[in-house]
Order: structure tokens, then C-alpha cells, then sequence
């Protein structure tokens, strides 16, 4: 009994677990969308460094990755509303206040995504350097 007290101590609780896998999961955003805005940068001064095809997929990954940070944060809002002990007082509002914070982050890094320029824009930009 004491050897399961210890471990249940030492254990982190779930909660933590998946603010951890968030935290994880926007560092690596970060990273792709640095490397998106790079892209994006030399194919709108018309630079052959990267390619369209390459900007594009970049550009879809940042999509999935913002679901995948969106759905993580859900499920942290939600944890131990169903089928838990009702959650309450200052971990709802943790748990609230994280879902509200990716929510905002999440609208901002989308909204500041950079275009990129079409086909026939980036020949254009292409000729012209």
C-alpha cells in the first residue's frame, strides 16, 4: 500500500501529461512557421531557393498542426468533465484559461501567415529579378 501511495506521488497526473504534449506541439509550430515565413519571403521576391509545391505543403502542415494544437487544447478544457470526478473552483479556470490562450494564439499565427504568390505571379517575380 505504501509502495502504491509512493507511486501514485510520484506519477504526474494526467492534466500535466497532456499540457506537456501542448507545449511540445507549439514549439515544433513555432519552428514551421518560421520556416514557412522563409519560404514564403524568398518566393515573394521571386528567389528559386524553394519552391511553390514546397511552400504549399509547408503551408498544409501548419493547417494540420493548428487542428492538432486546437483539438489538444479541447481536450485539455474538457478533462475530467465527463466521466471524472467533476473538476471545479481553480483547475476549470486553468484548464479555461489554456483553451482561451491557444485560442488567441492560434487565431493570430494564422491570421499572420503570409500569401504566397501564384504560378504565373512568381514567374513574373522570377523574370523581374
Amino acid at each position: 500500500m505504501l509502495k502504491r501511495r509512493e507511486e501514485l506521488w510520484e506519477s504526474k497526473p494526467v492534466i500535466v501529461m497532456m499540457y506537456e504534449q501542448l507545449r511540445d506541439q507549439i514549439s515544433k509550430g513555432e519552428q514551421l512557421i518560421t520556416v514557412f515565413h522563409t519560404m514564403c519571403n524568398s518566393l515573394n521576391v521571386g528567389e528559386s531557393t524553394y519552391n511553390l509545391l514546397e511552400a504549399q505543403m509547408a503551408r498544409v502542415q501548419l493547417l494540420k498542426w493548428a487542428e492538432t494544437i486546437d483539438q489538444l487544447s479541447k481536450n485539455i478544457a474538457l478533462h475530467g468533465s465527463i466521466g471524472e470526478e467533476e473538476t471545479q473552483g481553480r483547475v476549470l479556470k486553468l484548464q479555461q484559461s489554456i483553451r482561451m490562450s491557444v485560442t488567441i494564439f492560434l487565431r493570430q499565427t494564422i491570421a499572420d501567415l503570409p500569401t504566397l504568390p501564384s504560378e504565373s505571379r512568381l514567374k513574373e517575380l522570377q523574370e523581374n529579378r
